[in-house]
């Protein structure tokens, strides 16, 4: 019986043998997952691993927003040792915890330079041409912790464009290798 109800509970319909909703964001699949347009009306929306501002730019900028997640971190201080911590506070922790430690190696000079070796450690494309602004920190409308730039495209030509970024991660023998968290399309026409 439990055999009929999973079954029957997992039924889906499929409409082609190419075009899936489950296929990943890539150059020929633009997945809503990974565009910014309507996080302001739905809160509860979180990126994985990065985002940009829409499918179809009218602006002469492009947001992009890169999310902070713990391998990135892991990556960032691995990569600058200036950076390493004696005592890592990352995870759970109350309001009291943070009454007995000491927050002097968090101070706005190390900031800097964990934002300046994470910019070291990524790479962001538009067709394959290397756009070097900087990201910031900073939080999505939905509160999501991350960091962001906005790219100068008034050279970009019109029409269909391929946007990727890298960063650095660890491999299984804890070596630093290039790592592509995604290429996804966008289509760019000024002044529409």
């Amino acid at each position: 019986m439990y055999i009929i109800i999973a079954t029957l509970t997992t039924l889906k319909y499929e409409q082609s043998n190419f075009h899936r909703s489950e296929n990943a964001a890539s150059e020929n699949f633009a997945s809503r997952g990974m565009y910014l347009e309507g996080v302001d009306d739905n809160r509860k929306r979180y990126f994985r691993d990065f985002a940009i501002q829409r499918k179809n730019v009218s602006k002469n900028s492009l947001r992009v927003f890169l999310t902070h997640n713990a391998s990135l971190e892991d990556i960032v201080l691995k990569s600058n040792d200036s950076l390493s911590l004696e005592n890592d506070q990352r995870g759970v922790n109350t309001f009291f915890s943070k009454l007995f430690k000491d927050d002097t190696e968090y101070d706005s000079e190390n900031f800097k330079e964990y934002l300046n070796t994470l910019n070291k450690n990524t790479i962001i494309k538009i067709d394959g041409t290397v756009y070097t602004e900087d990201l910031v920190a900073s939080f999505l409308e939905n509160g999501q912790r991350g960091y962001e730039t906005y790219l100068d495209l008034k050279n970009l030509e019109r029409g269909r464009h391929t946007f990727q970024i890298i960063s650095k991660k660890l491999n299984k023998k804890d070596a630093i290798v290039n790592d592509t968290l995604g290429t996804i399309p966008f289509w760019y026409y000024p002044d529409m």
